[in-house]
């Protein structure tokens, strides 16, 4: 095309190498469309690179993900220099989450006037960044399937884990992507509604601002902190109120989870302490604890009886023991953790994790990788992870309203848009029998939803 790529265009070619420009003496903009092989499952870093004057846009699946133009209006083009790197190029990068398979790619480049090179780069899932080599691109302007041209090899892992069809991502920490694109479009998870009640109020039936819930399968109950309320309601899988817990010491009641023996245990962000419940006497008991905190908004137990804690504020996940001594602690005010601030822990399988809402991060805490899972958003109605004795794990994104499925690796499996919920954050779930309850508190519509599935229909990883 000339400048514009309105109208048909002047030239069509099949290019052997995406970047190489047309020698013409006009000015021109250039498209090149083919497939993009994702060797693995997991979060894509797609970059251009080209000199300043120029432009480029590169979309996947139709999603845009690099816009160098944007990047253009929003600082004023530097002087040119012979020692500044960052004078001399335009760049820009993005990141988006693909399935193993073909994807459609577009990449639209306008040219300096001197012509230069445009240089493509990624970081795959679980790989160090590298050039984007021409093997990963197929020319073909319609869908490819695995069956019609076999991917290429994926990249080498760069912390030796196994070498299965998803990893996460790790280096992100130098990141600057213009857009972090989550997983959308996962198949939907089989839930059907159980029921869904509450009104805003303090009354026996109403809730005000509820975020964390917890479900125990062996009692029969669901327990939810009522923020707003300063109380803690105990409800039947039937949908009845079984029992409140009060506290004279309760300022802002924010997260629960279950003890070993299934007695809950709740965390105040604003006392910043834990707090036993006693479902037999109605007792709500100080917890012991040699740790501080600021603002935590994330409480969970692993498998050995610890509990983890989003220290929101304090920019970190602190590990302490049944006894409330620290056992770890992950992250930090100055780690890329701490600047995503954690809302929601989980520790099941074997594994920790954690989710920030500041970046949309889901973090293995134990080997450092990670992955955009939802839309960014704010830490005091941010997003809970709730984890099944066998890891997988179900996330809230209350931002797009929606509860994420996760293998116990941490890949994306399946989505569910449940119910009249606007603002997802506490999740909780339990198995009971052949059957899978999860339990949503919609802390926008004062709300509290259970649905359930047959265990079997959960959708299984990538072999």
């Amino acid at each position: 095309w000339g400048e514009s790529t309105n109208g048909e265009p002047f030239d069509l070619r099949k290019d052997l190498l995406v970047g190489a420009m047309a020698e013409r003496n006009e000015a021109y903009t250039i498209r090149w469309t083919g497939q993009l092989a994702a060797p693995r499952s997991g979060e894509y870093l797609l970059a251009t690179l080209s000199a300043p004057g120029s432009v480029t846009q590169l979309a996947v699946d139709g999603i845009p993900v690099v816009d160098t133009a944007l990047l253009a209006s929003e600082s004023p083009e530097p002087a040119p220099s012979t020692t500044n790197l960052a004078a001399n190029t335009r760049y820009g990068e993005g990141t988006i989450y693909l399935a193993h398979g073909w994807h459609a790619i577009e990449i639209t480049h306008r040219p300096d006037a001197a012509q230069s090179p445009l240089q493509l780069f990624w970081q795959p899932p679980g790989s160090a960044p590298t050039v984007l080599d021409a093997n990963y691109f197929a020319p073909s302007v319609t869908p490819l399937a695995e069956i019609d041209r076999g991917l290429p090899s994926a990249p080498p892992l760069v912390n030796g884990g196994d070498e299965r069809g998803f990893a996460l991502s790790y280096g992100t920490e130098f990141w600057q992507p213009q857009r972090q694109i989550p997983p959308g479009y996962l198949p939907q998870l089989a839930l059907e509604p159980q029921w869904q009640i509450g009104r805003c109020g303090s009354g026996e039936a109403e809730l005000d601002q509820p975020h964390g819930v917890a479900i125990s399968g062996i009692r029969g109950l669901i327990y939810v902190v009522d923020t707003a309320n300063q109380r803690v309601v105990e409800y039947t899988l039937s949908g009845a109120v079984n029992q409140i817990y009060r506290s004279p010491e309760w300022q802002e009641p924010f997260a629960v989870a279950l003890l070993d023996d299934g007695f809950p245990v709740v965390l105040d962000a604003t006392t910043q302490l834990l707090y036993d419940l006693n479902p037999a006497t109605g007792a709500v008991t100080p917890r012991p604890q040699r740790a501080n905190f600021y603002r935590p908004r994330g409480l969970a137990v692993d498998n050995a009886g610890n509990l983890l804690i989003a220290d929101t504020g304090g920019g970190r996940v602190v590990l302490l023991s049944p006894g409330g001594d620290e056992v770890r602690a992950f992250g930090g005010p100055d780690t890329q953790i701490g600047r995503g601030q954690p809302t929601g822990v989980a520790g099941a399988g074997g594994t920790l994790w954690a989710v920030t809402p500041e970046d949309g991060r889901l973090w293995n805490l134990e080997n450092g990788g990670s992955i955009t899972v939802i839309e960014r958003t704010n830490t005091l109605n941010g997003p809970h992870l709730a984890a099944l004795p066998t890891g997988q794990l179900f996330l809230s994104d209350p931002t797009r309203r929606m509860i994420l499925y996760l293998a116990a690796n941490g890949e994306p499996l399946a989505q569910a848009t449940v119910g009249n919920i606007d603002a997802p954050t506490g999740v909780a779930v339990a198995t009971v029998a052949d059957r899978l309850y999860l339990a949503v508190a919609d802390s926008a519509n004062c709300a509290l939803g259970l649905w359930s599935m047959p265990i079997a229909a959960l959708p299984q990883p990538t072999p």
